[in-house]
C-alpha cells in the first residue's frame, strides 16, 4: 500500500471543499453562514487529518466514509441554500468526527503509554550496563526520551481537552523519538511495532496475513 488516499472519494472532497469556500462572502457573528465556514475548514482539515489514524487504528475505511458522507451531506444543505440545516450538519459532523477521533486516540494513548515504559526500563538496563562497565550513555539517548517524555506528556494533555487530531499528532511524535532510540542502542524494533512505524510514516499498515 502506498501513502495515497481513495483518489476519487477524496477528489470529490476537495471539490466541493473548493467550491463551497470560493461562494462564501465575509460574515459576522455565529449565523449560519458563519458556523458553516468555520466548520467548512475545521471538519475537512480533521477529516484529512484522521485518514491515516482511521485506517491503521480505527474502523478503516468505513469509518472514513461516514465522515466524509457528513460532510458532503452539510455541504449539499448549504448548496440547497438550506442555510439552518447546513449549520446543524456541519456540527453533527463535527461531533462524529470528535467522537471518532477520541475512540482512535485512546489507542494511541494506551500504546504509546506502553511503548514510554517499555523505553524507560530498556534505558535503565542499558545504562546500568554502561556504568558497570566504566562508561556512560550517550546523551543524545537521554535527549531522545526527554522530547519523547514531553511529546507524550503534551498529547495526554490535549486528549485530555478532547482534541484528538494534534493528541494523536503528539502521540506518533513520542513513538518517532522512541523508535528512534531502538536505533540509537542498535537494538531491534519488536515486531508489534510494524504498525507503528508505518502510521508515523503516513503510510498504511498490511498485515503479514494479508499480504499472503
Amino acid at each position: 500500500m502506498n501513502r495515497r488516499m481513495p483518489v476519487l472519494l477524496l477528489a470529490a472532497v476537495f471539490l466541493i471543499s473548493g467550491t463551497l469556500l470560493a461562494q462564501f462572502k465575509p460574515s459576522g457573528g455565529s449565523n449560519p453562514h458563519s458556523v458553516v465556514k468555520k466548520l467548512s475548514i475545521d471538519n475537512f482539515r480533521a477529516i484529512k487529518n484522521l485518514y491515516f489514524a482511521i485506517m491503521n487504528f480505527g474502523g478503516g475505511e468505513a469509518e472514513f466514509n461516514r465522515l466524509v458522507s457528513g460532510y458532503a451531506s452539510a455541504t449539499s444543505k448549504y448548496f440547497a441554500k438550506e442555510y439552518d440545516d447546513s449549520a446543524a450538519a456541519f456540527k453533527l459532523n463535527e461531533k462524529d468526527i470528535i467522537e471518532t477521533g477520541m475512540s482512535i486516540a485512546s489507542k494511541y494513548k494506551d500504546s504509546t503509554s506502553k511503548m514510554h515504559t517499555e523505553i524507560i526500563e530498556i534505558h535503565t538496563k542499558y545504562t546500568i550496563k554502561l556504568s558497570l562497565d566504566g562508561k556512560k550513555a550517550d546523551p543524545a539517548l537521554e535527549k531522545l526520551l526527554n522530547e519523547a517524555s514531553e511529546s507524550l506528556a503534551k498529547a495526554n494533555d490535549f486528549y485530555i481537552r478532547k482534541k484528538p487530531v494534534k493528541s494523536i499528532e503528539l502521540y506518533r511524535r513520542s513513538k518517532e523519538k522512541i523508535l528512534l532510540y531502538y536505533d540509537a542502542i542498535k537494538q531491534p524494533i519488536p515486531q508489534e511495532y510494524e504498525k507503528d512505524k508505518k502510521d508515523n510514516a503516513l503510510e498504511l499498515y498490511v498485515s503479514k496475513e494479508k499480504e499472503n
